[in-house]
């Protein structure tokens, strides 16, 4: 009776430990199963950077930071007239780390809303994207400026 008890709890500890591998097995059979996917041109999993602004300079809200600080300013014109803004934009990451293939996807209407996102987006510095260990292009990240009055 004692050795049947030592091998359920064996078996049981085992069916545990197994289990609990399950979980993880699946974070490397899935890059795998869509690997050509990922390896098509301009196509990527969809990543949003998301950044408000107050006129303050206070930032609300930041996505991923880039690695390089650098800073964005809500233009002082639109301080001045009241107006709020909100602009689209696309860049693919480089190996480097560097933004490549910077465009506004949906402007605010306003171009020095446009202008200081734009300029913001392109010398941005990320840490580059790794799959598996092999550093590998991103291609179009999305980010969302959004430049809000003082509330």
């Amino acid at each position: 009776m004692a050795e049947l008890y030592y091998l359920l709890k064996m078996f049981f500890s085992a069916l545990l430990l197994l289990i609990g591998y399950i979980g993880s097995i699946g974070q490397f059979l899935y890059p795998w199963g869509h690997k050509a996917e990922h390896k098509k041109e301009g196509v990527s999993p969809v990543r949003i950077e998301r950044l408000i602004l107050s006129q303050d300079g206070l930032i609300l809200s930041l996505g991923g930071r880039p690695l390089n600080g650098i800073s964005i300013e809500y233009p002082k014109a639109m301080i001045q007239a009241g107006k709020e803004g909100e602009v689209s934009l696309s860049c693919d990451i480089e190996e480097t780390g560097v933004t490549s293939h910077c465009h506004i996807t949906q402007s605010s209407g306003e171009k020095s809303f446009d202008a200081e996102s734009l300029q913001y987006v392109r010398q941005a510095h990320y840490k580059p994207r790794l799959n598996h260990g092999v550093v590998e292009k991103e291609y179009a990240r999305q980010y969302l400026f959004k430049f809000q009055k003082e509330q």
